[in-house]
């Protein structure tokens, strides 16, 4: 992707790519046969949840003209930690 030097820029691509890379990570503990295996990729889909979710308080506060599209998506990070957290307990 292209880079600019604005801090805008980088917060959001790092938001795009960071949630790219949540999706692979879901299918991939889907598939796991093992619980044990489950648990490892679970566990590593909290990481990801945690970076989109400082990239939007990273954005929020640069006063961009998206602000409300930014605090939806905290709002649904919120309850997707709450969502992952229950998976986790229940591999448990």
């Amino acid at each position: 992707m292209y880079r600019s030097g604005k801090l805008v820029d980088n917060y959001a691509d790092n938001l795009v790519m960071n949630s790219f890379r949540l999706v692979p990570r879901i299918v991939e503990t889907e598939t796991q046969q093992t619980r044990l295996g489950k648990l490892k990729y679970a566990k590593s889909l909290h990481y990801f949840i945690d970076r989109i979710y400082d990239d939007c308080l990273k954005l929020e506060k640069t006063k961009i003209q998206g602000i409300d599209f930014v605090k939806i998506l905290r709002k649904e990070l919120k309850l997707m930690r709450r969502i992952h957290k229950n998976y986790v307990n229940s591999i448990l």
